[in-house]
């Protein structure tokens, strides 16, 4: 958060990083096909109404108050992320 923010420098993506960002959108095509909506590419930070959350979602699904978080896992913790179709996800939070 506190990168997105521009407190801390942008570091230099690993290959871990480059391979999420050159497939965040193509996985995000074969979402919309799969789940037949419309995704809205955003940028910034998103707060709720009421709680104290702020998020970054890498799209909105249009018409829905959702967002849509792309992931992908190296085999080794991909258990970590929930069951593959599932609303499922690894909770993280960072400090203020």
């Amino acid at each position: 958060m506190a990168r997105k923010k521009g407190i801390t420098k942008e570091q230099p993506d690993n290959l871990r990083f480059k391979i999420g960002r050159k497939f965040e959108g193509p996985i995000a095509e074969l979402y919309a096909e799969q789940e037949g909506v419309k995704l809205l590419k955003v940028d910034g930070l998103y707060r709720h109404p009421a709680a104290p959350l702020v998020g970054t979602p890498d799209r909105l699904i249009d018409g829905r108050m959702k967002g849509l978080e792309i992931k992908t896992a190296d085999p080794a913790v991909a258990h970590q992320w929930g069951e593959s179709g599932t609303d499922e996800i690894r909770c993280t939070t960072q400090p203020r």
